[in-house]
């Protein structure tokens, strides 16, 4: 009860902070947070799991030839053969993962969104 309780006291704590949490049925969370404004990335979302980064970019400003990403985002693809469920639900949306690509996917009963790996940040 305690380890529920804390999980969601951390999940409103987060999103007062403006980040999104994704949570699994232990109650661990991961957070997605917007792109920094000063950077010009505020249409972006980040998230980290398992320890890589992953973005959300629908104007496709990252580049894969410039080495920020590993590919383009696609807000309309079709899941890989090989993905599994990573456990992690942030409304009806569900988080994704296959080995064969180096993103994560986010599946909702309307689409599947591919966020690639990314490799920027902004100092």
């Amino acid at each position: 009860m305690r380890l529920l309780l804390g999980s969601v006291l951390i999940t409103l704590a987060l999103a007062s902070c403006g980040g999104q949490a994704w949570v699994d049925s232990g109650g661990r969370t991961l957070t997605e947070n917007p792109g920094p404004e000063h950077c010009e990335m505020e249409e972006m979302t980040f998230l980290s799991y398992e320890g890589t980064g992953y973005v959300r970019d629908p104007g496709n400003e990252l580049e894969e030839s410039q080495g920020q990403v590993t590919q383009n985002w696609d807000g309309d693809t079709t899941m890989p053969d090989d993905a599994s469920f990573t456990g992690f639900k942030k409304g009806d949306a569900e988080l994704w993962r296959s080995p064969s690509v180096r993103a994560v996917f986010v599946k909702t009963p309307s689409a599947v969104e591919l966020w690639p790996e990314s490799f920027t940040g902004c100092g």
